[in-house]
């Protein structure tokens, strides 16, 4: 029983893609044709999305908000270049994590500290510790937990670019590796190589092993 549902599940799943990626179709299609009205139809549909990985991505409200806004406008501007090759959920993620990275590696970037609270664990076993923290606590707990969430944070920050938006898409955000691999344009096995690598780096930053250039 436990196998039918687990299918019916995924039945269901690729059904209402297929469903959202011919609504997302019919979109384009209407404002390749001038009705503009329906790019804010698609803004809204992927707002939540976009704003969620910048946040995980930048740990930061404001650099978060900007960035959605300029990342649509990139979007608009580049319609034309979606040619249908995947799903345009997808290809919306892809131009988001490009400029996400981008805006990183750029100098007006300022890293900011203000942490959320969540843990996110995969099934290999990696685990972020950035609990919720309950003020009810007692003090020295409260304080411990809020200091384990900033060294991460502080750690996330100092990763490669490229590094992060893995850690990102695969542990905070809990995309499959298929979906990881999608968006970044690269087969299932590099994602997997290269999570193991970001995890070790990860790893090794909070434990003050971690030598850049390596």
């Amino acid at each position: 029983m436990a196998l039918l549902r687990l299918i019916y599940c995924l039945i269901q799943e690729s059904l209402f893609s297929k469903e959202q990626a011919a609504e997302d179709l019919k979109c384009l299609q209407q404002i390749r044709q001038g009705e503009k009205k329906y790019f804010t139809r698609l803004t809204e549909k992927y707002q939540k999305m976009i704003f969620n990985l910048c946040y995980r991505f930048f740990n930061n409200y404001d650099t978060a908000a900007d960035l959605t806004q300029e990342i649509f406008i990139r979007i608009y501007r580049k319609l034309s270049s979606f040619k249908g090759k995947s799903m345009f959920s997808t290809w919306v993620y892809r131009v988001a994590v490009n400029y996400c990275k981008n805006h990183a590696v750029s100098g007006r970037f300022l890293f900011f500290k203000k942490v959320d609270g969540l843990e996110q664990q995969d099934k290999e076993g990696f685990s972020y510790k950035r609990e919720p923290v309950d003020e009810r606590s007692d003090p020295q707990q409260v304080l411990s937990q809020k200091q384990n969430s900033a060294l991460i944070q502080q750690a996330l920050t100092r990763l490669d670019p490229r590094k992060r938006m893995l850690l990102v898409l695969r542990d905070m955000q809990a995309m499959s590796y298929r979906e990881v691999a999608a968006v970044l344009k690269i087969k299932q096995g590099t994602v997997k190589s290269a999570l193991a690598r970001a995890r070790a780096d990860l790893r090794a930053i909070l434990t003050g092993e971690f030598h850049f250039g390596t």
